[in-house]
């Protein structure tokens, strides 16, 4: 991830716990006979952290239910599967609707504007009255079909562009593999350029053939595993011309004795502290910022 996306359900946290608490109770009481007995007490008894929890309530819930699982016979488990599929719907909530709850009136309520895996996308949502609607794609932390009691709980959906969600994530099992999470972690990746901001300031002509260059800890495992599986440096490798002129208008700036907010909040293309995560590569400007000008 790149920006954080803490508590970016907030406004809309009553409204799908509203239809958690329905949709939930309804199925699995519908799906009783289908379930051990441990199984939906279990379900009985954790309702409210499956619906409430977050990234690490979700592994100790999920530790728990692995040991219930592996005691029921092999015949049992695909009965099971096919009972929690239908208790934590997750195509049912993502179905176009116009009436009930569903993932585009949630996502209507996002906190962030853009996608917090790489902060290159727009997170846009449209619902119009003749069926035409359009939403970011939502990202399961954990696999909803690995993990299916997490597969509509708030704390376990990310707001995210298709590219991420589809393409560079896929099947990658966050469970196994630690990532950064966008609702729980900070922002940990840093950006710059693969020259001295000195050395650039008096030879403009080195940003030239400069590159870009991701900022982590090599040690965490959460950090290396995210800048692999998103591709962040190929990502913005690709934007590389337009990330040169950025940082030249920065050093243009710095140097040129005009330092008025005017020039400045242009050069920024008004990115702010405040405003940075709605914004297109709103965290490298900061980023950028801090080093060039």
């Amino acid at each position: 991830m790149i920006i954080t996306a803490k508590n970016c359900w907030s406004v809309a946290r009553q409204s799908h716990n509203d239809y958690f608490d329905k949709v939930v109770d309804a199925a699995r009481e519908r799906n009783k006979l289908n379930l051990t007995t441990s199984i939906y007490d279990f379900l009985v008894k954790n309702h409210d952290s499956i619906r409430d929890g977050n990234e690490s309530d979700f592994r100790n819930l999920q530790s728990i239910f692995d040991a219930i699982y592996l005691s029921i016979p092999a015949a049992h488990k695909s009965v099971i599967d096919v009972a929690l599929s239908e208790i934590f719907d997750y195509s049912a909530f993502s179905r176009k609707c116009k009436v009930r709850w569903c993932a585009y009136k949630l996502c209507a309520m996002l906190d962030i504007e853009t996608c917090p895996y790489c902060n290159l996308c727009n997170e846009i949502t449209i619902i119009r009255d003749d069926d035409g609607k359009i939403r970011p794609a939502i990202d399961h932390f954990f696999d909803k079909a690995r993990y299916p009691l997490f597969a509509i709980s708030l704390g376990n959906l990310i707001p995210s562009c298709h590219h991420c969600n589809s393409t560079f994530k896929g099947a990658t099992d966050f469970y196994a593999q630690p990532h950064l999470n966008p609702q729980y972690d900070s922002e940990k990746i840093r950006f710059s350029l693969d020259i001295d901001a000195i050395d650039a300031r008096f030879d403009l002509r080195k940003i030239d053939t400069a590159n870009v260059q991701i900022m982590h800890d090599k040690m965490s495992i959460k950090e290396v595993n995210t800048v692999a599986t998103f591709h962040i440096s190929h990502q913005y490798q690709a934007r590389i011309g337009e990330i040169r002129d950025i940082v030249r208008n920065m050093i243009n700036y710095s140097t040129s004795g005009n330092f008025s907010a005017t020039s400045r909040s242009w050069v920024l293309r008004n990115i702010t502290n405040n405003n940075y995560r709605d914004r297109i590569m709103g965290k490298m400007f900061l980023d950028l910022e801090s080093e060039y000008i």
